[in-house]
């Protein structure tokens, strides 16, 4: 399967039909992707409490709100993180795009997302 997804010029990532907290949980996804990872060190504890400003000093225009944090969870918890062979599919994959429902946006975002989650 590695030669498949290394010599594959997209890898289509289909975490299944959207549902009701898809939308909210792709905003987040976009949302949060968009903070530099050079400034993950910049986040305080106390900016968990005024997020809106946090979002604000790093240029990104509409941050997220529970409901999005609501749906960015279950979208994680969809079956597709559970399967163990998930990683070859981000590792080797020159080009990976996440689908869920009509939805599409680049692996890329996902991994910022969990990446700046993970590091603050």
């Amino acid at each position: 399967m590695d030669d498949i997804y290394k010599r594959a010029e997209r890898v289509l990532i289909w975490l299944g039909d959207a549902d009701e907290f898809t939308k909210d949980a792709i905003s987040a996804v976009k949302a949060i992707s968009a903070i530099p990872p050079n400034r993950y060190g910049e986040v305080r504890e106390v900016d968990w409490f005024t997020q809106n400003r946090v979002f604000e000093r790093f240029g990104v225009g509409q941050h997220p709100r529970w409901q999005h944090y609501l749906g960015l969870v279950l979208l994680q918890d969809r079956p597709w993180f559970k399967r163990v062979w998930i990683i070859q599919e981000v590792v080797l994959g020159r080009y990976v795009v996440v689908l869920c429902g009509d939805h599409v946006f680049p692996w890329e975002w996902l991994e910022r997302t969990l990446g700046f989650l993970t590091a603050t």
